[in-house]
């Protein structure tokens, strides 16, 4: 039997093609190993780790999910983040408003500036989940909200800073105009609030070291990015590369826990 050495050629070619395909795919999904550290620092303050750890613990092992579908657990977190803050000498707000025949509220505490109090820096989280008892998504940037907002309260700021703590969040209300912050940002606009900086936690508490724990969707940008879930991103706009970049100094001035930009 005669070999046709140009078709095995073909076909080595082809699967040294398909070979890289696949590399490339793997890279853009998971991301790369060694853009990030593989081990985590350990935190200046254990106490602060057990606050978060308790305010986590709270709201997904206790009370579970919260959504209009279970309007009583919604409502028990609520009622808890507001405890939380008031007992920070906080006056908190609510914006209310009503969908489904059920009252909802975002939930807004001011701390005030003593240059500028007028100017507004906002700090959010939104508070409810879907489907699971949401212990990332989102406890854990309701803790980081709450802890900041303590551990801010005796600190003398130059701009008013506004804890906010959102409802409606999650599916179906997401990109609709009965979301939480959509209704924020609308009656901001309606009062000219002048907000120079909003910083949003969501989904800051998963932790893996495991080679292929974090994934991306197939963009160029698993090409720089890490394939271990033991960093954090931070997202931001176009425009907003230069207040994000500071942020990004100063978190690691302060830390050694990985961090990297992601803007579009």
């Amino acid at each position: 039997m005669r070999i046709n050495i140009k078709i095995i050629r073909r076909f080595i070619r082809f699967v040294i093609i398909i070979f890289c395909l696949l590399a490339v795919a793997d890279a853009l999904t998971f991301g790369l190993n060694f853009f990030a550290p593989q081990t985590m620092p350990k935190p200046k303050d254990a106490r602060i780790v057990e606050r978060l750890k308790a305010h986590v613990r709270k709201l997904s092992e206790e009370i579970g999910e919260r959504n209009l579908d279970h309007y009583p657990q919604l409502e028990q977190v609520a009622d808890y983040i507001t405890r939380q803050l008031e007992y920070c000498n906080y006056r908190v707000k609510f914006q209310e408003y009503t969908w489904e025949g059920k009252r909802v509220r975002n939930i807004i505490a001011r701390k005030w500036g003593s240059v500028s109090p007028d100017k507004v820096i906002v700090v959010g989280a939104h508070y409810d989940s879907v489907v699971t008892p949401g212990a990332d998504d989102n406890a854990s940037g309701v803790a980081a909200v709450l802890e900041l907002a303590r551990m801010l309260r005796n600190k003398p700021s130059r701009m008013s800073i506004e804890f906010c703590l959102f409802t409606n969040e999650e599916e179906p209300f997401f990109k609709t105009e009965v979301m939480g912050s959509h209704i924020f940002v609308r009656k901001a606009r309606a009062e000219a609030k002048d907000i120079r900086a909003v910083v949003v936690f969501d989904m800051i508490g998963y932790y893996s070291d495991k080679i292929n724990s974090q994934r991306y969707f197939p963009l160029i940008t698993g090409l720089f990015l890490p394939n271990r879930g033991n960093f954090i991103s931070l997202w931001s706009n176009l425009r907003s590369v230069d207040l994000s970049n500071f942020l990004i100094r100063s978190f690691q001035k302060n830390s050694r826990f990985s961090i990297v930009l992601l803007a579009s």
